[in-house]
């Protein structure tokens, strides 16, 4: 997403004792990690505490974490538009407050958390706004500690102020491996919120505000560009597999001649082993960067590409819908697993 230039929301509020997916107190590079910050301190307030020696990118000790990994970011992919949250309620602190103040009218049990200036999070409760302004709202009125912006809120304001700002009915929202499952814990909520804001917000907010959650967790289709080949292969070989599959179902349909279908099975069979043995030619390079699994912190970072010779994705990825180039990752993937499988009891 941020190789294609698509604005990027980068969350600094996780902790990395609880944030498996993105490892925030950890560097990631060369297929390995190294813990660089407290991951019981709130990203937004860690600091460096540890130095990689295996990366040459000055990083001392005391230098803000978020700081670090996004001057990095941004170095590596010049033509990424990337910002943090903290940045993002900065930037739009007047519109901010008043949400805030809106829906803490409506439902002041939505504040949970606050944070202090160590970095430390705590549950709290609130009864009412006096009770927020007098503590401060961590990022907006505080920027040291108070309270932390309730989750369901922070997904309101893309359909509110952003779209508020462009006269706009609909808001895309690109989701990683958690937003698109748990949003719908949040649509009553969300819904009896936008309508409350709606009538005590001179903002000419739309009577129906559509929100797109998009999964884009399965758009793996990039590679270093010295990979480019290899991720080639794999997609011709994809599709001839999925070309194959559909011939036999519609001779399978119409009962045509035995051997025919005999002969198309073989063929599927070729496509498919065409695949294993691409996935298994280039299985270092493809598991870091297409099939790596967010949860083992080994995959090709920022880090990586700052010292690498830059991305490619495949076309077809772009071009192609969601779905088709989700379902084609999902397959792969399995056969990615049958590989890494048979290397596995080989060793």
């Amino acid at each position: 997403m941020a190789f294609l230039g698509i604005p990027m929301l980068f969350y600094d509020r996780t902790l990395g004792k609880k944030d498996f997916n993105f490892h925030p107190h950890k560097l990631i590079v060369d297929g390995k990690s190294e813990i660089l910050a407290d991951p019981n301190i709130l990203t937004s307030h860690s600091v460096i505490t540890h130095i990689s020696k295996g990366f040459p990118y000055p990083h001392a000790v005391g230098t803000k974490l978020v700081d670090f990994h996004m001057s990095v970011l941004k170095r590596s992919l010049p033509q990424a538009h990337c910002f943090t949250y903290t940045e993002y309620v900065q930037k739009n602190k007047h519109e901010v407050l008043q949400i805030l103040e809106a829906v803490t009218n409506l439902h002041p049990n939505l504040w949970t958390r606050i944070v202090y200036k160590t970095g430390i999070t705590t549950k709290a409760t609130a009864r009412k706004w006096g009770d927020i302004v007098k503590l401060g709202i961590y990022g907006v009125t505080n920027l040291e500690s108070g309270w932390i912006i309730p989750n369901p809120v922070s997904i309101l304001f893309h359909g509110t102020i952003d779209t508020s700002k462009t006269n706009v009915n609909d808001a895309y929202l690109l989701s990683g491996p958690d937003m698109y499952r748990y949003i719908n814990g949040y649509q009553e909520e969300l819904n009896e919120i936008y309508d409350y804001l709606k009538r005590v917000l001179d903002w000419n907010l739309p009577e129906v505000m559509n929100c797109h959650i998009i999964p884009v967790v399965y758009m793996r289709f990039i590679v270093e560009n010295y990979n480019k080949d290899a991720l080639d292969e794999l997609v011709v070989a994809y599709l001839k597999f999925i070309s194959k599959e559909d011939l036999v179902r519609v001779v399978a349909k119409e009962r045509l001649d035995n051997n025919d279908f005999k002969k198309l099975i073989s063929e599927k069979s070729e496509a498919k082993q065409k695949i294993l043995n691409c996935i298994s030619e280039n299985f270092t390079s493809f598991s870091k960067t297409v099939f790596y699994d967010i949860e083992d912190a080994n995959c090709f970072t920022q880090y990586d590409l700052l010292k690498g010779g830059g991305l490619y994705i495949h076309p077809w990825a772009i071009d192609n819908k969601l779905n088709d180039v989700s379902k084609a990752f999902i397959f792969l993937r399995k056969c990615y697993s049958l590989v890494r499988d048979q290397l596995q009891e080989e060793i």
